[in-house]
């Protein structure tokens, strides 16, 4: 159900191109993406329970750099933040690029790259060596 209405809210938001991919490798990628997402929060949950408790300053330290790295991404192009929010739903670069209109994966992974730097430079981390 929950890849039905990923499916709608992805149709509605015009991420599906008409004629890009077929209807059911798209439902396909959304179906193994949502099995990922909630064995990815399972095994979250169970790994949180273990963990000890952390100080205060690092979890205001850890939320002010969230909030930074967000309004960093909302100041991306619409492709670019459409990108990095695939890339964080755990999308492969091929699905992504199908999506977005790139010739193929490798343009994906190159324009994520491109833009993690960005997002380096604009969290005043600087480029990856």
């Amino acid at each position: 159900m929950e890849s039905l209405i990923a499916l709608f809210e992805n149709a509605e938001k015009g991420r599906i191109k008409p004629g890009s991919a077929k209807l059911s490798t798209y439902v396909t990628q959304i179906c193994l993406n949502k099995l990922k997402q909630g064995i990815r929060e399972q095994s979250l949950v169970e790994s949180i329970a273990e963990l000890p408790d952390m100080p205060e300053e690092k979890i205001d330290d850890m939320e002010a750099k969230l909030i930074q790295l967000e309004k960093c991404i909302g100041y991306l192009p619409d492709k670019s933040q459409q990108l990095v929010k695939m890339w964080m739903e755990a999308m492969p670069h091929r699905a992504i690029a199908e999506i977005l209109g790139y010739a193929n994966e490798h343009v994906s992974k190159a324009m994520f790259n491109e833009i993690k730097n960005t997002l380096r430079k604009c969290l005043g981390i600087g480029p990856k060596s």
